[in-house]
């Protein structure tokens, strides 16, 4: 099958196929274009030559003669001077002329051996290519052939296409999209990533990339199309799409949720404690009641201990208990916040940054007895407020776990790994236990929630502003010795 094509160019580039083996077709076929155009090229420089030595020849023949004429004047010189002058210029014509034949054959064996080779390998790739590619005439609309793919792809047999009209078998679902198609290739030699819809022999629609090219099949003009199936990627893509919305409803559920349930419940709160207030007021009242020396002593007795002993451990029960309940709300409006903010996000000074949270954490420091020492940052890119909130958290988290039988050290540092920076928080405080190490960042885990104050999100909210900027956490930790929390945030560009 000789195949020459209109379009130039060695290769349509198949840019949103995602498909090297069609790029390759497609090159493979478009390289019979520079055949054509060499074979053209071959002519026509034996054409300019062969006039360049009818030219030189008929100067030699013309020349020679008159210079015959003016040095020899008898009729026997001049006829045997004619006579070599003859056998020359026929031996040294029969020379040339077999030197040109000779190159001309060689190279248009050469050229027709490439050529033959070329379409050998075009034809085979057009074979057993996994994809859909058809070639089909563009006045008629007529299957001149089609490839194994192509009836992988449709279910129709070779034979139950070939000779028969794109359009009446109905292959096409939309038949505008081949005219469109069509008027495309017409004004830009070759389409490329073209969506479109085809229905099988058995009815079943599928989805595909098309990418085309003009060619000649046999003088006519003909059209090669390569399908892409991407039905199933257009079903993943549209089961991603369900799941997505999904995930958003529920999170606005949840956000939803969230918020009235810190309105109501919060609302209750504050009435339970004020009524605890007015708990203990009632108290001191009945204590002046109490005062009275008419009320039997045993009573009075029985009266104090509830009033002095079992009341004010309920109530101090039930403020705790509400503590920790405005404390966990508090903790999940934040965690809630986080997952809305808007990044803005930019190059970040860590010496500064680390450096004024520092300072601002200085009484806690103080208090600890720790020292803090912050090594040079490398600068990252992030959003300012929140990085600092992580650096906070991981600064604040170390002072509360130091081991107070020996003075506490917290030492910051970082290290460029492009294309991002690992930075760490380690401390020589009490350590985290091997089973432990993979549940601290869980949503309200605390390690020690009998010996430390806190709301157990600290690290949940590390994990996903640490996330959100395409980074990660994680810690190395000994019990007794120690912890290391590693960070990792983009890298800023290195200053020139």
């Amino acid at each position: 099958m000789r195949l020459t094509f209109s379009c130039g160019g060695d290769i349509v580039n198949v840019l949103g196929f995602g498909s090297e083996f069609i790029e390759w077709n497609l090159g493979m076929a478009l390289n019979h274009n520079n055949f054509r155009k060499n074979f053209v090229n071959v002519h026509l420089a034996a054409g300019r030559l062969v006039l360049v030595y009818a030219i030189v020849a008929g100067l030699y023949i013309f020349s020679s003669d008159q210079i015959v004429a003016m040095f020899f004047h008898e009729p026997d010189n001049i006829s045997w001077l004619q006579t070599l002058k003859g056998l020359a210029f026929v031996a040294v014509t029969s020379l040339l002329l077999y030197v040109l034949v000779s190159s001309y054959l060689i190279r248009l064996k050469k050229a027709h051996d490439a050529l033959a080779q070329s379409e050998n390998t075009f034809a085979t790739a057009f074979r057993r290519s996994p994809e859909s590619i058809s070639i089909s005439t563009v006045d008629s609309g007529v299957y001149v052939d089609v490839n194994e793919g192509f009836t992988t792809f449709t279910g129709y047999s070779r034979s139950e296409v070939v000779g028969h009209n794109v359009l009446s078998l109905g292959i096409w679902y939309n038949p505008e999209d081949r005219v469109n198609m069509l008027a495309e290739l017409e004004s830009n030699e070759h389409v490329v990533g073209m969506e479109s819809r085809f229905r099988a022999k058995d009815g079943t629609i599928k989805d595909a990339l098309i990418s085309a090219a003009l060619i000649y099949v046999g003088g006519d003009k003909c059209m090669i199309a390569i399908a892409k199936d991407i039905t199933q990627a257009k079903v993943a893509q549209a089961e991603r799409e369900r799941i997505n919305r999904e995930l958003a409803n529920a999170n606005k559920e949840l956000e939803s949720i969230i918020y009235v349930a810190s309105h109501d419940l919060r609302s209750a709160l504050v009435n339970i404690h004020g009524f605890s207030s007015e708990l203990n007021m009632t108290c001191d009242r009945l204590r002046q009641v109490l005062s009275d020396p008419q009320i039997p002593a045993a009573a009075r007795s029985e009266l104090h201990t509830m009033i002095d002993t079992e009341i004010p451990e309920t109530l101090n029960f039930i403020l705790s208990s509400t503590g920790k309940i405005d404390m966990l709300f508090t903790g999940l409006l934040k965690m809630s916040w986080l997952s809305r903010q808007q990044m803005d996000v930019r190059t970040l000074n860590m010496d500064k940054i680390v450096g004024e949270i520092i300072r601002n954490m200085q009484f806690s420091i103080s208090q600890s007895g720790a020292k803090v020492t912050a090594e040079h940052l490398d600068d990252c890119l992030g959003d300012a407020s929140m990085v600092s909130q992580v650096f906070e958290n991981l600064i604040s988290n170390a002072i509360k776990y130091l081991d107070p039988s020996r003075p506490g050290r917290i030492t910051i540092s970082s290290k460029r790994s492009d294309p991002m920076v690992v930075y760490c928080v380690e401390d020589n405080g009490i350590g985290i236990a091997p089973q432990f190490q993979g549940k601290i960042f869980e949503t309200f885990h605390r390690l020690n929630p009998d010996q430390s104050a806190g709301d157990g999100l600290g690290l949940n909210i590390i994990k996903q502003i640490v996330e959100r900027h395409n980074g990660r956490v994680w810690v190395e930790s000994e019990q007794g010795a120690g912890s290391k929390f590693f960070v990792s945030f983009p890298a800023a560009e290195k200053e020139s």
